[in-house]
């Protein structure tokens, strides 16, 4: 049974990147759309003093997470690296080992289903 899968990264902005950040994050927005049908949810949000960002992104499936994140490592990872300091992961749901191992760091937090639902 595919078991969806989701999170919301965190982070501060670089003094003076948020217009090379809009750029990549046009880009980012295309490939996944585009090249990811299991990506199923990939939206940025900003706070108003536009210094923090927070993006929710959400999959059909561990593999599907996988997909995104290969190709996230290939063509963004450096680049988004440079413009934004992730302070945050917080992954919800039944995460696969390989996604575990690929996110898990001390900045990353995993939390299980424990009951509800989503239509």
């Amino acid at each position: 049974m595919s078991k969806p899968l989701f999170w919301i990264v965190e982070g501060v902005i670089q003094q003076g990147a948020l217009d090379a950040l809009r750029s990549l994050i046009d880009e980012m927005v295309t490939s996944a759309q585009a090249d990811e049908p299991g990506t199923m949810a990939y939206e940025w949000f900003i706070l108003p003093d536009k210094s923090r960002i927070c993006i929710y992104e959400r999959y059909a499936d561990s593999p599907a997470a996988m997909k995104h994140l290969e190709t996230f490592g290939v063509r963004f990872a450096d680049r988004l690296g440079q413009l934004v300091r992730i302070e945050r992961v917080t992954v919800f749901g039944d995460a696969s080992e390989e996604v575990v191992k690929a996110l898990g760091d001390e900045d990353t937090r995993f939390l299980m289903p424990l009951s509800g639902f989503t239509r």
